[in-house]
């Protein structure tokens, strides 16, 4: 299959420099993702899975939903069935004093980080929330002192904690609102922000664009009643393609936008005050990591000091969740294995919704994730293929 896909290359003029017909068969599958261009051949891509029986060093991008993924009785059957779930989340009530469901993809992914082999060459990335979840399975709670990891996990708990009791401060159910539009353009939705809304607050808009979760999904976070003036414009382009839809998000605040911002400070200040607590050693973390902010793939030898990762964790509070381009970020780097580890299945249907607007197939993607208890019982099989 390999062979006959090479062939049509051969009616096919190379757009750059930096490939030759000659080296093609050898080298365009293999590193077409190091360029940062856009892929010219999308027919071809992932072609190396058919280049020799086995892919050299595989990497697996591990993914952590947020917030939008809960549902009623979620990991009820897990809770029943396997005792040291039931005691690691028995233990999250008690170490918090309450119960803080909107954790629970990090009561999963500790159950998995002791019982699975992870390697180091997989990627973390997290979904808003999920972001936390994603540094904690990279290591980044680990201190010099060989911190035990049960106080790692209560240290990561905190920070949830803390960041959400940030974000309430700031919210007000009447005033703000969230909705997500499938099917209009990004820069429709862009536009109709910038010319039509012209109420400011301190030079910043108070709508702003919250999640682009894929190309045709994108939600909108901001004032109640500036929010709905951009819904009608719309609205409007809907007459046209009858292809949009709008649908409103239950959520208690307008997240991922300005009105935010004062929660930055308090997330800051908190981390600063409990540095001993929340010791982002570099040396320790081992996995690389894709942050929501900029979509950018960070090592550990990256981040060069604490400040970097604070200011990467509190902005994200009022920017973007550039989740469409974190995932290109990962098929660029030649990934395409991924794991959701969650309730649900929504970061998967997106990734492949994803992969295929850049030309991937869906037989060229291994996509699993973990949920229910059936899915615990193929753990292993799961993180060592």
């Amino acid at each position: 299959m390999f062979q006959s896909k090479c062939l049509e290359f051969d009616t096919i003029s190379l757009q750059h420099e930096k490939f030759s017909k000659k080296r093609f068969k050898k080298n365009f599958v293999r590193n077409w993702h190091h360029l940062d261009i856009p892929n010219p051949f999308p027919r071809l891509v992932c072609c190396w899975r058919y280049y020799g029986s086995t892919r050299p060093g595989a990497t697996r991008c591990l993914l952590f939903p947020g917030q939008a993924s809960q549902y009623v009785g979620m990991c009820k059957d897990l809770y029943d069935a396997i005792p040291s779930v039931k005691n690691l989340l028995d233990e999250t009530d008690e170490c918090l004093g309450y119960s803080l469901t909107n954790i629970i993809n990090f009561k999963l992914f500790k159950y998995t980080k002791f019982k699975s082999e992870i390697k180091k060459n997989d990627v973390m990335l997290g979904h808003s929330l999920g972001e936390l979840t994603a540094l904690y399975a990279a290591g980044y709670f680990e201190k010099e002192n060989n911190l035990k990891k049960e106080e790692s996990w209560k240290n990561a708990l905190k920070l949830v904690e803390c960041r959400a009791k940030a974000m309430n401060k700031c919210c007000n159910k009447d005033n703000q609102c969230m909705y997500a539009i499938i099917g209009a353009k990004l820069e429709w939705i862009k536009e109709i922000i910038e010319k039509e809304c012209k109420i400011k607050e301190n030079n910043s808009y108070i709508i702003n664009i919250a999640n682009i979760n894929s190309s045709k999904q994108i939600v909108i976070s901001g004032n109640n009643e500036i929010i709905k003036k951009v819904i009608n414009k719309i609205l409007l382009l809907n007459q046209q393609s009858k292809s949009i839809r709008i649908l409103m998000i239950n959520t208690s605040g307008a997240f991922h936008s300005n009105l935010m911002k004062p929660s930055i400070n308090y997330l800051k200040d908190y981390i600063n005050e409990n540095k001993q607590i929340f010791n982002f050693n570099i040396n320790n973390s081992k996995n690389d990591i894709i942050f929501n902010l900029n979509a950018k793939r960070y090592k550990s030898i990256e981040i060069i000091n604490n400040q970097i990762l604070e200011d990467l964790l509190c902005n994200q509070l009022i920017s973007s969740v550039l989740w469409n381009d974190s995932i290109i970020k990962c098929l660029k780097d030649g990934i395409t294995d991924f794991i959701e580890i969650g309730p649900k299945r929504i970061l998967s249907s997106l990734v492949l919704q994803i992969a295929q607007e850049q030309g991937f197939q869906k037989d060229q993607l291994r996509i699993y994730n973990i949920d229910k208890i059936e899915d615990f019982n193929q753990i292993k099989k799961l993180f060592s293929f």
